[in-house]
């Protein structure tokens, strides 16, 4: 089963990029990892829709 994401990157995707870096960069809690936070902030803004056109594919696939 896949990991999910965690509630905290999951409410940082709703901001934009400047602001998640001053709430989780140097100055806030220092999370802020670029290797990683811009693909995974990426995911999860699009996650919904996504798996959503990937949903109504399978069922037209069905049919």
């Amino acid at each position: 089963m896949a990991k999910t994401i965690p509630l905290k990157c999951q409410k940082c995707a709703m901001l934009d990029a400047a602001q998640a870096q001053a709430l989780h960069g140097e100055e806030g809690d220092n999370c802020w990892n670029p290797r990683i936070c811009y693909s995974r902030r990426s995911y999860a803004r699009h996650r919904d829709r996504r798996n959503q056109r990937r949903s109504c594919l399978r069922q037209e696939e069905l049919i």
